[in-house]
């Protein structure tokens, strides 16, 4: 019974008019569109459709918006689909204090309401945040066992910084400049819910929901005319536009992958830097803060709305039946024509002079025969008995005329029919008459006049410049020229324009072919029965497979990638596939990878279920299925082709993938290219399209190569553009030649040094000057394809020009997000050296500040390494920056792999669950620069927890993590938070547990203030110190530790070394300003050190262990290397501290130890013998975990072997490689 139906329930946003911000165009068509689709093809039979809540201008208030999820989505129940589409303005607005330990860059993401930022009541009224909006989804999402099925919430708003939904006219700018100010934490939705105190990122309701949003963060979410609209502006969201027609165009429900795959292709089809974006938002157990994957997330399989059952299938035929004429009635009913007409229209993708074909009534799709006729032996198929011709298209149903027949036109039958020819769609063009006078008019209206002389198919000219158009002729300095009628640019090199047939012709044969291009581009069957989700490509690029569009980088023009094709063919029946090759240069063609066999072919013949590999042929007249691929190189007689090649550096291509019930000739699509800008030349055009005959579909896959340019010279003070957008620019004095390389290329020419590999350290990845913004990255992400080398030559390089006041900045359109940095590295022949960084900014650019230079040493220069001219080979790392935070106290746990796990932060509550079934607990406390993560998986390997379910000796069965700020917040406020946080969770004074401190370095130093200042010796049992400076630091340099521990890290321990808390501090100026904790620590002028020294004793036990460089003969030298190298290219003036000091090259021994310090104290201080360690390698080196193990049995009671037994002085160093 239709009671009993799941349900759908969808709040449609829409906002062209706002009160107070600038209008919109095209928002209320938007969901309109997504409206009708529901109507149309929601399968009534098995959802109810609720009455959809559309809110569009004055309506789509706040206070609506916000009632349309707890009045109207809130009734959705278990079963029932919930929808949440806006369409408006997107924008940030500034973060309050209490956001502080949440928002990064101090920002909310917003969606503009249609009163936001005006005064109602005397307030003013706020947008709706990203926050507002997760604890809105969230109170739909999660009502326990009553939680709807599936949750969509779609964007077509700019969310990224810059919060634009971009368009040409000055009036449809989709953004809002102006940050909104920070709001009174009280004007919240949830405010009366969630107090200040419970605020955290990891607590916070979110409820389970697929999100798709029209772009990237960093892009715009861009609006566009409707090709072959006839209405002055009738503009649409070009996201929404393409959503709605590749929903419409499939007979079966796509899953969100493959739909995202194909809108994002249509997309970037019409504009490159817009990528729609896909994300499965996981939820939260209703009693729990630990977020667990909500229901139905399989990510790979999930259609559109949750189950492929809730959109119906498309019957391939339409129904042709009679309208009788009925008179006009004294109620107001208008006459009712006599006409036939067929049950689609406009939102059916009809157009008029559509061919159709009749068949027999009640005869079945299947059985019509829709091929060239021939003779039906056994029957089995059905011809059809009538042409008919779309004359007349209205919104769901068209009228039409017989055109041939020989069936009885019989007015109480209803036939079925289907497509056999369809009109190719007209291009739009605008020419620029209003803006032309006297001869220059004359030229226009000639090649308007040629065109239709030519009657013309694909373009339809147009004179009005409000009216929505594709392109632009314009007659400029007697050339003509072909423009982008959305964005303005050039799209072809400008011909001449003079009073003659060949240039009239010539005109308007490239507004023709351009014409042709698009409607090939984008060519279509939207009345398909063909399941296009069955219809897969697959592509393999150096072992990666890809998702679309796919970026190719490479350099070497003798050695072009390769790429594998497959194609699969998941439908239900056997189908004809082709290939056509769309090119960037307005060119289409056969790319010649279809074989039968060993026979080039134009179809390929699949069976349902069959997989199979494009090949091609080699000019050794092998067959090979490593297909090479790149910009196409031209013929070396052509140097006009040749010059224009060496520029170009981007270069797209789009390979369109046809699937038919049979096949048909492919080469009227076929195309020559046009001479593109800085080319010249004369091309022929192909001939007019006939669109297939039968049922087919397409599909298509796109690449864009990037081949970095040749060396470029670089002048001082001079910006200049090394690729397609990078550029550098040098300080006064200082002249180079400047390349970029890929990594893979860097190594290969031993640029970077003999025998050195990039360090992959734990949270970096190559950072990739080029932006990648168009869409899915997995061929990117290979670090041998990113472009992350800068390779600076010349004879004589002044390198000492060079400094943090003046240094090298190198700017890149590819933009970070708030938790990302990046790290410049070089290497000097031994060692990876730090030698610039950059922090975000906001806006769509990075800024790369390189403060030193150096060539490598001449001992790494090998035979065939240059040596005429100097040469400095730089590399950027992206790194993930850490979180501002003030302290935390958290669960840490393992994962099956040994990855370590933490309750989120703030969540004391399950810290204290766990407590209270715990006996022996130990906490780990990092030091300066640091973080628990890299010190807690020792306690895996070190053998110090039980195993589950047992209760050895002289272990743990829990751990905790405290982390904290250790820059800008005072050792003894962090303290006071510890103590606060230990007490929340249990561990106060009397607990009647066991609880052991490993502190390592200034983590040490919050522990011992703990214990002897604050009464934490009633609390905590023992406390190990791990290269704690107890006597405190000579360190009086912030950069100069910062740079020596983010080296060490680099070189010793690559894998491990978290290097954003580094990074995120040498990138500010002002490094030396910001830390107090090293001022805490000052050995000559700490008053801190001076009142912990006279802390009266404690009566706690402590173990300290401290590290000796010198203790291994090979790390010493190692170190001692490093330093020098550091001293000479890094620190230029700056001396390493500890000279002729034994240390673990952050702390001398003697400050670790500080036996005066601990001189009398009950118990005594358990002293153990140095260890061949360093600072940073206490927790992965084995001497560092024997020593940790020992100490850890020992603070159980427990006996121990002989601590000099757990090294070797000849034990190798742990180096990079």
């Amino acid at each position: 019974m239709a009671h009993n139906r799941p349900k759908l329930y969808a709040l449609m946003v829409g906002i062209d008019q706002y009160k107070k911000v600038s209008n919109l165009n095209g928002c209320v068509n938007d969901i309109t569109a997504v409206k009708e689709f529901l109507d149309n093809r929601l399968d009534k039979e098995t959802y109810t459709l609720v009455d959809p809540l559309m809110l569009t201008n004055g309506d789509a208030t706040r206070e609506k918006i916000i009632g349309g999820f707890t009045n109207y989505l809130s009734q959705a129940g278990k079963g029932d689909v919930v929808l949440f589409y806006f369409c408006g303005h997107g924008a940030r607005e500034k973060a309050g204090e209490e956001f502080k330990d949440w928002e990064l860059d101090n920002a909310h993401e917003t969606i503009v309401c249609y009163d936001s930022r005006s005064e109602v009541g005397g307030k003013i009224v706020p947008d709706l945040a990203d926050k507002e909006l997760r604890y809105l989804i969230s109170q739909v999402a999660d009502q326990g066992e009553n939680s709807p099925d599936h949750v969509l919430v779609v964007f077509d708003c700019c969310h990224s910084s810059s919060g634009t939904r971009d368009l040409d006219d000055a009036e449809g700018i989709r953004q809002l400049d102006n940050i909104a100010p920070a709001r009174e934490y009280s004007n919240f939705c949830f405010a009366n819910n969630i107090t200040k105190d419970q605020l955290s990122s990891e607590t916070f309701p979110q409820g389970g929901h697929t999100f798709i949003a029209a772009c990237l963060n960093t892009e715009t979410a861009k609006e566009f005319p409707i090709p072959g609209s006839d209405t002055k502006a009738t503009k649409r969201g070009l996201f929404t536009y393409s959503l709605v027609k590749e929903l419409e165009s499939q007979n079966a429900a796509l899953s969100y992958e493959n739909l995202i795959h194909q809108v994002r292709t249509r997309v970037t089809g019409v504009r490159l830097y817009q990528n729609p974006q896909l994300e499965f938002i996981e939820g939260m157990e209703p009693k729990k803060s630990g977020r667990i994957p909500s229901e139905n997330l399989e990510t790979k399989t999930l259609a559109f709305l949750g189950k492929p059952a809730i959109i119906k299938p498309r019957d391939p035929s339409f129904t042709l039946k009679y309208r009788p004429h009925v008179q006009a009635t004294t109620s107001g009913d208008p006459e009712q024509q006599a006409e036939w007409i067929i049950n689609a229209g406009a939102f059916q993708g009809i157009q008029k002079d559509m061919d159709l074909a009749v068949y027999p009534e009640d005869s079945k799709y299947e059985k019509f025969e829709i091929s060239k006729p021939v003779f039906i032996k056994d029957g089995s198929k059905v011809a059809e008995q009538a042409r008919i011709k779309v004359v007349e298209v209205r919104a769901t149903e068209s009228v039409i005329e017989f055109v041939s027949d020989t069936l009885t036109q019989d007015s109480s039958k209803q036939f079925p029919a289907i497509i056999i020819k369809r009109p190719v769609p007209k291009v739009l063009f605008y020419f620029d008459f209003e803006g032309e006078k006297g001869a220059n008019r004359e030229l226009l209206e000639k090649v308007k006049e040629k065109l239709e002389e030519w009657r013309s198919l694909a373009v339809g000219v147009i004179d009005d410049r409000e009216q929505a158009h594709q392109y632009r002729l314009y007659v400029c300095n007697q050339q003509f020229e072909i423009r982008d009628g959305i964005d303005n640019r050039l799209l072809i090199e400008p011909f001449a324009a003079e009073d003659n047939d060949i240039s009239i012709s010539l005109a308007a044969r490239r507004v023709e072919h351009i014409a042709k291009w698009i409607t090939t581009r984008d060519l279509e069957n939207p009345n398909s029965s063909i399941d296009k989700d069955g219809i897969k490509i697959e592509v393999t690029y150096q072992g990666v497979t890809s998702k679309e569009p796919h970026l190719v980088l490479y350099q070497q023009e003798n050695d072009k990638p390769k790429i594998r094709v497959e194609i699969k063919n998941q439908s239900h029946k056997r189908l004809f596939f082709t290939i056509l090759d769309i090119c960037d240069d307005f060119s289409i063609n056969d790319p010649g990878i279809i074989y039968d066999g060993e026979n080039k072919a134009q179809w390929l013949e699949i069976e349902a279920g069959d997989t199979c590999t494009m090949k091609y042929k080699t000019s050794q007249g092998k067959l090979r299925e490593d297909i090479p691929i790149g910009i196409p190189t031209p013929n070396n007689k052509n140097a006009q082709a040749k010059a224009r090649y060496q520029k170009l550096t981007e270069y797209g291509e789009t390979f369109k993938l046809i699937a038919s019930t049979h096949p048909f000739p492919v080469e009227q699509f076929q195309l020559r290219s046009l001479p593109l800008p800085g080319d010249s030349g004369e091309r022929q055009v192909g001939d007019d399209e006939e669109p297939p005959v039968g049922d087919w579909v397409t599909k298509q896959f796109s690449f864009t190569f990037i081949r970095s340019k040749p060396s470029v010279a670089i002048n001082p003070n001079t910006q200049t553009e090394l690729s397609k957008g990078i550029s550098i620019q040098l300080p006064d004095g200082f002249s180079a030649n400047a390349s970029l390389k890929p990594v893979s290329t860097a190594l290969e020419e031993r640029s970077l040094g003999s025998n050195v590999e990039l360090p992959l350290l734990k949270d970096a990845e190559a950072f990739d000057l080029i932006d990648r913004r168009r869409g899915d990255r997995d061929i990117s992400q290979i670090p041998a394809q990113q472009l992350s080398v800068l390779e600076l030559s010349g004879s004589s390089l002044a390198i000492d020009q060079v400094t943090p006041e003046s240094p090298i900045v190198i700017s890149s359109d590819r933009s970070l997000e708030p938790d990302e940095g990046v790290l410049a590295l070089a290497h000097d022949g031994n060692f990876w050296l730090p030698v610039g960084y950059a922090m975000p900014k906001g806006g769509n650019k990075t800024e790369i500040e390189v403060q030193h230079v150096f060539t490598r040493n001449s001992n790494d220069m090998q035979d065939g390494d240059r040596k005429v001219s100097e040469a400095i080979s730089l590399c950027f790392l992206k790194v993930a920056l850490q979180r501002k935070h003030t302290a935390w106290l958290r669960k840490a746990t393992f994962d099956s792999a040994g990855k370590v796990l933490f309750t989120p932060k703030g969540d004391l509550e399950s810290v204290r669950e766990a407590v209270a079934h715990a006996e022996h607990i130990v906490i780990f406390i990092h030091g300066i620069l640091g973080d628990t993560e890299s010190m807690i998986p020792s306690a895996q390997t070190a053998g110090l927890l039980n195993s589950s379910g047992s209760q050895e000796q002289g272990k743990y069965d829990l751990v905790l993590a405290f982390d904290y700020e250790s820059l800008n917040t005072e050792i003894q406020e962090t303290a006071e938070i510890l103590k606060q946080q230990l007490e929340q969770v249990g561990l106060s004074e009397g607990h009647n547990k066991t609880l052991h401190i490993i502190a390592h370095s200034m983590g040490g130093l919050v522990s011992r203030s703990f214990i002897e200042q604050l009464d934490g010796n009633k609390i905590v049992n023992h406390l190990i110190m791990v290269g704690t400076p107890n006597q405190g630091s000579e360190w009086s340099s912030v950069y100069q530790l910062a740079t020596l521990l983010l080296s060490v890290g680099l070189n010793f321990i690559p894998k491990s070394f978290v290097a954003g808390p580094l990074v995120s501090l040498l990138a500010k100026k002002s490094t030396e300003e910001m830390s107090k904790t090293l001022a805490q620590m000052n050995i000559q002028k700490s008053a801190f050190l001076a009142k912990l020294r006279h802390s009266k004793d404690p009566q706690c036990p402590y173990t300290i262990i401290a590290g000796d460089t010198q203790l291994n003969r090979e790390l010493n030298t190692t170190a001692e290397n490093l330093l020098k190298a550091l001293e000479q290219k890094v620190w230029k003036g700056l001396e390493f501290p500890f000279q002729g000091q034994r240390n673990d090259i952050a702390v001398t021994v003697e400050s670790i130890l500080s036996r005066e310090v601990f001189k009398g104290r009950n118990p005594e201080v358990n002293f153990f013998d140095q260890i061949a360690c360093n600072h940073l390698v206490y927790f992965q080196d084995q001497n560092g975990l024997n020593a940790l193990s020992r100490a850890v049995r020992q603070a159980f009671d427990l006996p121990v072997e002989s601590e000099n037994s757990s090294f070797k002085e000849n034990l190798p160093p742990i180096l990079l490689g």
